[in-house]
């Protein structure tokens, strides 16, 4: 969490959340071994998800502006409004995740993803994902899963 650390140290009282995000995903990236992280926000009753920070490290870009739509997706919305974490082994056969696959999991090349939803306090939420996209089906460990909590966890400090 170094990239994390870093930046929350260097801003003092006055954080700049779109740095913050982006270490998030550089973080996510290397400690995790994973291809791809964003984070997203949305409302915990349910609403679109908009992505705040992403980045691909095959491409080594970050994106942002992305919005997943809840109507297009009540089943994974759902889930991750009702869980903390959504663990998907395998992308193409898991139902939860059956709507993206066709625009988005397919084509991005996603075969595994890890979700973890935290609330904000405001009604909101913070979405945080991982998406592997190389060497097929990946098996989410305890420890990928406290990593991620351990992340949300020195963001509701400085919240």
């Amino acid at each position: 969490m170094r990239f994390i650390e870093s930046a929350l140290r260097r801003a003092g009282t006055g954080v700049d959340w779109l740095i913050v995000h982006r270490a998030i995903c550089l973080d996510i990236c290397h400690d995790l071994d994973v291809d791809r992280a964003s984070v997203w926000t949305g409302l915990r009753r349910g609403g679109d998800l908009t992505m705040v920070a992403g980045f691909d490290r095959r491409l080594c870009q970050f994106d942002s502006g992305a919005v997943l739509r809840s109507a297009e997706h009540p089943v994974y919305v759902a889930e991750l409004i009702a869980r903390d974490f959504i663990v998907v082994d395998d992308a193409g056969t898991d139902p939860r995740v059956a709507s993206l696959r066709s625009r988005y999991l397919v084509p991005e090349g996603v075969t595994a993803l890890l979700d973890h939803c935290v609330e904000d306090g405001s009604g909101g939420c913070l979405i945080l994902c991982c998406e592997q996209t190389t060497g097929g089906d990946r098996r989410w460990r305890p420890r990928d899963r406290d990593y991620l909590a351990a992340t949300t966890g020195l963001l509701k400090a400085r919240i």
